[in-house]
């Protein structure tokens, strides 16, 4: 019986250029929990919104017309506290 627990960041406010910067980290910090997935919606720097889907072995970004604000991480012994600072801290980061 596995299960895999499913988090919600609504309203993130975070751009898509730092949404590619934190998903690395996601994937990598282990203090995150085990990351298996990272999927949603978020707008680049330019207001055009964008569409996330992510694993460890492929990660596609790409325009669409009409979104949700709205990231999903799907894992195992996943730590909301730990992925919420490092979203914030990409957010904050100048690139």
């Amino acid at each position: 019986d596995q299960t895999f627990d499913s988090l919600f960041f609504m309203e993130e406010k975070i751009t898509s250029e730092a949404l590619e910067r934190a998903v690395p980290r996601l994937f990598a910090d282990k203090s995150c929990g085990e990351v298996f997935r990272i999927k949603g919606f978020v707008k680049n720097k330019d207001g055009q919104w964008m569409e996330l889907n992510a694993t460890h072995d492929s990660r596609t970004l790409e325009p669409i017309a009409v979104g949700q604000e709205v990231l999903i991480v799907i894992g195992e012994h996943l730590q909301e506290d730990k992925i919420r600072e490092i979203l914030k801290e990409e957010e904050t980061c100048q690139s």
